[in-house]
């Protein structure tokens, strides 16, 4: 039985700038690694095809927060992870935690769950207080 690994992140481009170690990594144990991603750099997607990493477009918009059309894309998130049928699912970022996480609860498959939050090195990097309380709350 071959392992398979479902990676949500935002951007394609995202992942291949920082992230793209950890598939590949997935795929010298012999994993097949999906990647869940806007797509919008078919550079980037050539690339991880060239190393066996399978792309599907999620089609959920980064800065939207309208109730239909985020409910819209976690049942988008659920038929992905019903189609590929992962062990694994690998979120990164805050929106994919939480709606790759809701999809896969009430998705037929039982996969384990890495949450990566991901954007939080301005809080960290920032030296006024009063910024840094203004970042966190």
């Amino acid at each position: 039985m071959k392992f398979v690994l479902l990676i949500f992140i935002a951007q394609d481009t995202f992942l291949a700038n920082h992230f793209l170690h950890h598939a590949l990594v997935a795929l010298r144990k012999g994993w097949r690694v999906v990647v869940a991603t806007n797509i919008t750099s078919q550079e980037v997607i050539l690339e991880l095809q060239r190393y066996g990493i399978e792309v599907v477009d999620t089609q959920v918009q980064r800065k939207t927060i309208g109730p239909w059309s985020e409910m819209s894309s976690v049942f988008r998130l659920v038929k992905i992870i019903n189609e590929v049928k992962p062990n694994v699912i690998h979120n990164y970022g805050t929106k994919y935690i939480i709606y790759a996480t809701a999809a896969a609860k009430i998705s037929k498959v039982r996969p384990v769950i890495i949450n990566n939050l991901t954007g939080l090195g301005i809080v960290f990097s920032i030296k006024k207080k009063l910024l840094i309380l203004l970042c966190v709350f």
